[in-house]
């Protein structure tokens, strides 16, 4: 053998996480791999973003055969991103198959858009004190 990983039940998810309107990379965020088997939710894995926003991707459980529908079954996975002076995301149901990759790009929004759409919103209103 070449050392290559041949099992034909490996999937694979691969994550890139950019700004809220995906213009700029988010580094040094924390993406978390859960399997969501229903008698169990185990962490897969725990692994941070680089300066282009991407992780390695992470080879995981891709589903089986089943009798009853041609073909693979996916396992689904979640998906959790988090970097501090973000709102997280959490992707649920996230589908691989055995030998694909599964990517999934996560869009976070920072803290501070939020805050100051409310903070704008609040000078603009008209106080009315009844009378």
């Amino acid at each position: 053998m070449d050392g290559q990983n041949n099992d034909k039940s490996v999937g694979y998810i691969l994550v890139k996480v950019m700004t809220g309107k995906g213009k700029y990379p988010v580094e040094g965020a924390t993406v978390t791999v859960i399997d969501d088997a229903e008698d169990k939710s185990d962490i897969i894995a725990v692994t941070y973003t680089d300066n282009s926003g991407m992780i390695e991707k992470i080879p995981v459980s891709a589903g089986s055969s089943s009798i009853m529908l041609p073909g693979y079954i996916p396992q689904k996975y979640t998906v959790e991103v988090y970097k501090e002076g973000f709102f997280e995301v959490i992707k649920y149901d996230v589908p691989v198959l055995p030998e694909y990759t599964t990517i999934q790009e996560i869009h976070l929004v920072p803290e501070q858009e939020i805050f100051n759409i409310n903070v704008v919103n609040n000078e603009n209103d008209n106080l009315h004190t009844g009378g």
